[in-house]
């Protein structure tokens, strides 16, 4: 009833009204609302023409009627229209469409170019893909272009070879990145020949990342030495963090010893990255030198490091990050540490955890609710039980959730028994 009623008040002549009632709409279309939607099919208002593009794509329904409305869009004037239309067709697998697709290759816009070249590379239809590689040799749009070359490494055809061996002499620096990493997905041990200048004089770190993680993948563990050397003697910072951001790509035990050596730098997007890097290695040796960095001076440093030590995800880790907190007393940090904690957190966290919600500091006992409604058990439902009395109602709210969250998981494990 709620969802009919503010499909009726698509009629109304109120701007206001309207983009009100289109943004609930968003969030509460099911496909039981397709009949009331279809009813404004023929309209010409572009905002509503809109809005029935992007609500198709999220409850993904498809009828003749549905097909001849996202065709009739594909011809839209309205760029708008005309881009949740494109992304409509890759949402609903529709390949029948491909024709209207291939129509705007060659738009005035660049968002719809590159729209609608993502949307034909979906498919890797071979017939698109031809015509597309010709639209690289005449577009002037970087972001077109570069476009085109990623699209033709996920094709996987080898085919598209020289193609995109061409882009690596491409004035734009992300055409010539994105080239090296769909020779990555093309080749094989053939292309190191033809990467290695890029890694050795391009002036793009993004670049010299790319051709070094993929000099990784063919050319073996001789590549570590060279990037060692960019990462400890190159006088750039930028050179200095793109070779600690391929050291993480790689990750292997050996890149340790210099990425180690990478956080005493002075500049610190080069600590970041070697930070992240670490964290890539997944070895919990590193944990002893990242720790030092969560009082690091650079605010983007300690949440590189915290985001790392979740990485690497063993209980050593969860300690310093609870201390880091206190330090740091401040709540913007609460969102950030749960995510980087609760994919690795589990039940050999739960005694660190469960003593964390008697701790002195709002935040601490926050996020250790939080993280527990994750691995909480029946032991741990009187301890946030007790945070339900508290004064602070961000703890009582996080308690009273987390309590919810462990009943349901412990009523669903007794189901399934």
């Amino acid at each position: 009833k709620v969802t009919a009623a503010l499909i009726s008040s698509l009629k109304t002549t109120s701007d206001k009204i309207r983009a009100a009632a289109m943004g609930s709409l968003e969030k509460l279309i099911t496909p039981a609302d397709m009949a009331n939607l279809k009813k404004y099919f023929g309209t010409p208002d572009d905002n509503i023409r809109l809005f029935i593009c992007k609500a198709i794509a999220k409850i993904k329904f498809v009828d003749d009627e549905v097909t001849n409305f996202i065709k009739d869009s594909l011809r839209s004037e309205n760029e708008n229209v005309l881009f949740e239309a494109l992304n409509a067709v890759t949402t609903l697998e529709a390949q029948n469409m491909l024709d209207l697709v291939m129509m705007h290759f060659r738009h005035q816009s660049e968002n719809i170019r590159v729209c609608s070249i993502k949307t034909a590379g979906h498919f890797k239809d071979k017939k698109c893909i031809d015509i597309i590689v010709d639209c690289y040799k005449t577009d002037a749009s970087n972001k077109v272009r570069a476009t085109i070359i990623e699209i033709l490494g996920e094709s996987g055809d080898k085919k598209y070879m020289k193609a995109v061996e061409a882009a690596l002499k491409d004035t734009d620096a992300r055409v010539r990145a994105n080239a090296v990493e769909a020779l990555e997905k093309l080749g094989g041990e053939e292309i190191v020949e033809l990467i290695y200048p890029l890694f050795q004089s391009d002036s793009n770190n993004r670049v010299k990342a790319n051709a070094a993680k993929t000099l990784w993948k063919f050319g073996g563990i001789r590549m570590v030495g060279a990037l060692e050397t960019m990462l400890l003697k190159e006088k750039d910072k930028w050179q200095r963090a793109s070779a600690a951001f391929a050291l993480g790509e790689i990750g292997a035990i050996q890149v340790i010893r210099c990425l180690t050596q990478a956080l005493g730098d002075s500049e610190d997007c080069v600590r970041g990255n070697a930070v992240k890097a670490l964290g890539k290695t997944r070895a919990g040796e590193v944990i002893s030198s990242i720790i030092p960095l969560l009082e690091d001076p650079s605010e983007r440093v300690r949440e590189d490091c915290v985001k790392a030590l979740g990485a690497i995800g063993i209980p050593e880790i969860l300690d310093p990050i609870l201390k880091f907190l206190k330090q740091q007393n401040d709540p913007k940090l609460i969102e950030m540490v749960v995510e980087a904690l609760m994919e690795p957190i589990d039940s050999r966290f739960l005694l660190t955890l469960s003593r964390a919600l008697s701790d002195d500091l709002w935040i601490v006992k926050v996020v250790s609710a939080r993280l527990l409604s994750k691995v909480g058990n029946d032991s741990t439902i009187p301890l946030l039980t007790e945070l339900l009395s508290d004064g602070n109602v961000i703890i009582r709210n996080s308690a009273e959730e987390a309590i919810e969250s462990i009943k349901r998981r412990i009523q669903k494990g007794e189901k399934s028994k």
